[in-house]
C-alpha cells in the first residue's frame, strides 16, 4: 500500500475503506460513454424511481438499459426491485464526486480536490497532511499549507518522497511531456503495469494532489482516458512553457549598447579619470528615461551615478574629485559592479508614501532574469510577457478562484510596473554589468552577462 513520507505529508492508503475505492475506480475505467450516461441518471435521481423514468430520459429502450445496469451493478449503487431502482445513499455520496471526471467542462482543480478529501474519514486529514486538528476548516487548512502559492507548492512537491521508483518515474514522464498529459495506455505499456496497479497509484498521487486521471469523451461510445497535474498547477506550467523565451539571432547580428558588459563602469570610470585631471563645471541637472536607454542620456546617467556612490564633490558650480576618486579607480571592475548595484538596492530599501516599489520588487525581476539566464541574446518584450514577478505589496503568485476553476494568477503589469520592469533591466542591471542590452531589426534584445550569471544564478 502506497505511503507518502513527505515532511508535509503522511498519506497512507489502508487507513480508510481503500478497497473499495479502487474497486469503483476500476468500475468506471471500463464503462462506455453511454453506461456514465446511464449512471449519471442514477447518482443525480431521487433515490427510489421507476426504470420506465430511464429508458425516457435517456429515450433509450429498456432492454439497453437493462444492459447498462447489469454492468453497473457491482458498484452496489442500486437494486433493482419490480421494475423500481432503489439508491444506496452512502454510496451515492462516492459516485456524486466520481462522476465528475466524466463531466465535458471537468478540470481537476482545487475544488475536486476538496471533494476527494470529503471521502476521506475527516479525523484522518490531520494525520495525512500534518494540519492542526484543531482547525476551523480542515481541508482549508491542507490546502493554505501545501498549495497556497506557487513557491509553497513548489517545496511541497519536491519534500514528497515516493517509495515506488514506477511512481517515480509515471510523475516525471507526466511533468515532462510536452502538453504534460500522458494517456492511460502508454503509461500501461511503458512501465508494464496493470490497470489495478495504475489505479492505485492514481489514487495515491491524488491525494497528494500530484496528477489526476481525466477522462474525455471521444465521440465514438468510449472515453480517451489521460493523466495530467491538477488543473491550476498544469495552467501554470504550461504559461511557463509557452513563454519561454527563443534565442533566434546570433551575437554576430546584435548590434550591443555597450562593447562589452562593463561598458557603463569604464565609461563613468573615464568620466572619473577626466575629473581627477582638470575639474569641470557641474552638469545641468536632467531628467532622463527610466524605462529605456539612449546614447544622448548616458553621460547624464554617469554623472547620476557618481553621485549617488559619492565619487566627487561639487563647490561653487564645479565638480572636484576627491579621495574617494582615486580609491575606486583602483578597486576592481567586478568590485565596482557590486558597489553600483547595491546603491540601488539601498535606496530602495524602504517603501514610503511616494515610492511605489522598493528592493523586493527588484529582487522578483532579478529572480525572473534566472528563466533566461543561459539563453543568450532573447527579445526583451518576450521576456517581460512571461515574467511572473509579483510587484507591490503582494510578492507571491496566489491560488485564487476565478470565474468557475482556481488558478495561480498570473501578474497583469500596469504601465508603471512595465516601466519600473525595464527601469530595472536598462538602469540597475546593466549599469552593473549583470545584463547587456543590444538591438536587431529594430526590436531589443537581452542577454544576462556572465558576471550576471554569477550574480543573479541560484
Amino acid at each position: 500500500m502506497y505511503t507518502s513520507q513527505g515532511r508535509k505529508t503522511k498519506i497512507e492508503l489502508s487507513d480508510y475503506d481503500f478497497e473499495r475505492d479502487l474497486s469503483s475506480r476500476l468500475i468506471l475505467s471500463r464503462l462506455s460513454v453511454f453506461e456514465i450516461d446511464v449512471l449519471k441518471e442514477v447518482v443525480f435521481n431521487s433515490l427510489s424511481f421507476p426504470l420506465q423514468e430511464l429508458s425516457e430520459t435517456l429515450e433509450s429502450p429498456p432492454n439497453k438499459i437493462l444492459s447498462a445496469l447489469e454492468r453497473l451493478e457491482p458498484t452496489k449503487l442500486f437494486t433493482l426491485t419490480d421494475q423500481t431502482i432503489s439508491v444506496n445513499k452512502e454510496q451515492r455520496k462516492y459516485f456524486e464526486v466520481q462522476i465528475e471526471r466524466f463531466d465535458e467542462d471537468f478540470q481537476p482543480d482545487t475544488v475536486f480536490f476538496q471533494s476527494l478529501l470529503s471521502l476521506i474519514p475527516i479525523q484522518l486529514l490531520p494525520t495525512w497532511y500534518a494540519v492542526p486538528k484543531t482547525t476551523d476548516d480542515i481541508v482549508h487548512s491542507i490546502v493554505d499549507k501545501c498549495h497556497r502559492t506557487t513557491k509553497v507548492f513548489e517545496r511541497y512537491l519536491a519534500e514528497l518522497q515516493f517509495e515506488d521508483d514506477i511512481i517515480t518515474a509515471i510523475v516525471s514522464d507526466i511533468y515532462q511531456s510536452p502538453e504534460l498529459s500522458i494517456e492511460v495506455p502508454e503509461i500501461l505499456k511503458k512501465h508494464d503495469i496493470t490497470r489495478e496497479r495504475l489505479e492505485e497509484i492514481l489514487i495515491y498521487l491524488e491525494f497528494c494532489k500530484v496528477c489526476n486521471l481525466n477522462y474525455r469523451n471521444l465521440e465514438n461510445g468510449e472515453w480517451k482516458q489521460e493523466v495530467t497535474p491538477f488543473y491550476e498547477w498544469r495552467q501554470y506550467l504550461l504559461f511557463l512553457k509557452n513563454t519561454e523565451c527563443n534565442n533566434s539571432v546570433t551575437p554576430e547580428e546584435i548590434k550591443g549598447f555597450f562593447s562589452h558588459d562593463f561598458g557603463f563602469i569604464e565609461q563613468l570610470d573615464t568620466t572619473l579619470q577626466s575629473i581627477a585631471e582638470q575639474p569641470i563645471p557641474a552638469p545641468e541637472v536632467k531628467q532622463y528615461s527610466s524605462g529605456y536607454y539612449s546614447f544622448e542620456e548616458l553621460q547624464d546617467r554617469v554623472f547620476d551615478r557618481i553621485c549617488n556612490v559619492n565619487l566627487t564633490k561639487t563647490e561653487d558650480g564645479t565638480v572636484y574629485h576627491t579621495e574617494n576618486t582615486s580609491i575606486w579607480l583602483e578597486k576592481p571592475i567586478q568590485e565596482k559592479a557590486m558597489a553600483l548595484y547595491f546603491s540601488t538596492i539601498h535606496k530602495y530599501r524602504k517603501r514610503t508614501e511616494d515610492q511605489e516599489f522598493n528592493d523586493r520588487d527588484i529582487r522578483e525581476v532579478e529572480r525572473g532574469l534566472q528563466r533566461i539566464i543561459n539563453s543568450g541574446w532573447v527579445p526583451l518584450e518576450q521576456f517581460i510577457s512571461g515574467l511572473t514577478a509579483s510587484l507591490g505589496e503582494d510578492h507571491e503568485i496566489k491560488l485564487q478562484k476565478k470565474g468557475r476553476y482556481w488558478c495561480y494568477a498570473i501578474p497583469e503589469y500596469n504601465e508603471n510596473q512595465l516601466e519600473f520592469i525595464r527601469h530595472v533591466i536598462f538602469h540597475h542591471l546593466l549599469e552593473s554589468g549583470m545584463v547587456a542590452i543590444g538591438e536587431y531589426e529594430g526590436v531589443t534584445y537581452i542577454s544576462v552577462t556572465r558576471f550576471g550569471q554569477m550574480a543573479l544564478g541560484n
